[in-house]
């Protein structure tokens, strides 16, 4: 498998047509936004490109050893946590206005009222 370095390089090489492109998007962009809710409400820090992966079909998600292994300490720090330092601009710029409204927002609103309904978990 050739090296692929940034998103817009992972979309040129992986969605050559128009239907396996607007695919891949909406994958894309639906991930993303579960793993910002999910990241925002647990209060993860440390999330940057370097411990993001996204599989050949458009589905991100994290890696982080460290995290996994107990050396972050920000697990439930909401006032603490930094920015997500992956940049929404790119994402946004790679799967187009369309799917950020439907498939980006629409998952991040569902996203966080199904975590709401479980904010129980969270709140102990």
């Amino acid at each position: 498998m050739s090296e692929v370095r940034s998103v817009m390089d992972f979309f040129w090489k992986n969605g050559r047509c128009s239907v396996g492109r607007r695919r891949l998007s909406r994958t894309f962009a639906a991930s993303s936004a579960i793993w910002f809710a999910m990241s925002f409400l647990l209060g993860l820090g440390d999330r940057h490109k370097d411990n993001i992966m996204i599989t050949e079909d458009g589905v991100l998600f994290h890696i982080d050893f460290g995290f996994i292994l107990g050396s972050d300490t920000s697990l439930f720090r909401h006032v603490s946590c930094p920015p997500a330092r992956v940049d929404f601009q790119e994402i946004k710029t790679v799967v187009g206005e369309e799917d950020i409204q439907s498939a980006f927002f629409g998952t991040m609103r569902l996203a966080f009222n199904v975590l709401r309904c479980q904010s129980r978990l969270f709140a102990e």
